[in-house]
């Protein structure tokens, strides 16, 4: 028997919030008030610059996957148009993308928004973005980024209990500054301990060696699907987000989140602590997709697919070896080599449970 895998599909769900656009060639003021103008990244020395020293420009827009700066080099009276009369006359104002519904937070509180994002630009935009500012660090550090990329982006998430110990009892995926992907189960967390802290950076929670790489988090909010139930495998999906924005370094930076359903492919794996097996040392398994088919046979006892399944990923470990590294909330993942500086990990899918892992 091998090991079934059952994950929720995350392109169907894209956080999308306002975005301000301002095209190539048009003016802009930097964050420090200065006039500039709109530019292709890798014509604006000062940009490329502040990406050296880890500070990001200020982004206009994009072309395609590449992004459109806002630069300050080279500006003169004697420009087209004056930077002052664009600045007055141009509309910055933000578009806003309506989603089809809400999403609820953890305790709440307040409302977010997930929805489908049709042509994906979002996504690849946000992913280009953080390529950038990771490429200087990876590219200084002179390290095997391939490797370090596969887990940068794993995240614990660490549960308080009644006797105020920490529990490790699922893991996540950093997709931004201040936010984890995990499932709806590990983020609402109404059956174990309290939900209150992430760990980035850990690649050994047993080991006694203090780890100067690892950052811990205090969590201020968590958000769910506002369809996810707890006997349903469908929507289970939500978001946490850190009380403090992530320090990325070149063994914690964000993963991208894929958006495209075209999932053929041979290096997909999942990533894990094997906390199910309590081994709680990251590593990885070459899985690889299984029909619908293959899985409704697999969980017959338990009807959990429906016919109409297009939420649900299912896949089997091809190397399997006795071991077992998934965790709930763990990342279906790749390895995408399409972008300009190498390869990116992109999540395709949300780990939920497993039919056997290790004959169990």
């Amino acid at each position: 028997m091998y090991a079934s895998f059952l994950f929720i599909n995350v392109c169907l769900y894209v956080v999308v919030n306002g975005y301000q656009y301002i095209e190539k060639g048009e003016a802009c003021r930097t964050p420090e008030g200065q006039q500039a103008v709109c530019v292709h990244f890798n014509d604006c020395p000062s940009a490329i610059e502040a990406i050296r020293n880890r500070k990001p420009p200020e982004t206009c827009s994009y072309e395609g996957i590449f992004p459109i700066v806002c630069c300050p080099d080279g500006i003169t009276s004697s420009a087209h148009l004056q930077v002052e009369d664009r600045l007055k006359n141009s509309d910055t104002t933000p578009i806003q993308v309506t989603p089809p519904f809400d999403v609820r937070s953890g305790d709440d509180t307040e409302n977010t928004r997930f929805t489908r994002f049709d042509s994906a630009n979002l996504s690849l935009r946000k992913c280009r973005d953080y390529q950038i500012q990771m490429s200087d660090i990876y590219v200084n550090d002179s390290i095997d980024a391939s490797a370090i990329k596969q887990y940068s982006h794993m995240a614990l998430l660490g549960y308080v209990d009644d006797e105020n110990r920490i529990r490790w009892k699922c893991t996540g995926s950093l997709i931004s500054e201040k936010f984890v992907l995990t499932t709806g189960r590990c983020a609402k967390a109404q059956h174990i301990s309290k939900l209150k802290y992430v760990q980035l950076g850990q690649h050994d929670i047993n080991s006694n060696i203090s780890d100067a790489e690892v950052q811990n988090f205090i969590i201020s909010q968590t958000y769910t699907h506002p369809d996810f139930q707890y006997l349903s495998v469908y929507n289970d999906i939500g978001l946490v987000e850190l009380a403090t924005p992530v320090e990325f370094t070149q063994f914690i930076s964000p993963a991208c989140l894929a958006v495209s359903g075209n999932f053929d492919n041979p290096s997909l794996q999942t990533v894990g602590y094997g906390l199910l097996q309590l081994r709680e040392k990251l590593g990885k398994h070459l899985v690889q997709l299984s029909p619908v088919e293959d899985c409704k046979q697999i969980y017959a006892s338990n009807p959990v697919i429906r016919s109409d399944n297009v939420e649900v990923i299912c896949s089997k470990v091809i190397d399997e070896n006795g071991e077992c590294y998934v965790d709930i909330g763990g990342p279906l993942q790749l390895i995408n080599t399409r972008y300009e500086f190498g390869g990116f990990t992109e999540i395709v899918g949300v780990y939920l449970f497993g039919s056997s892992c290790d004959q169990h």
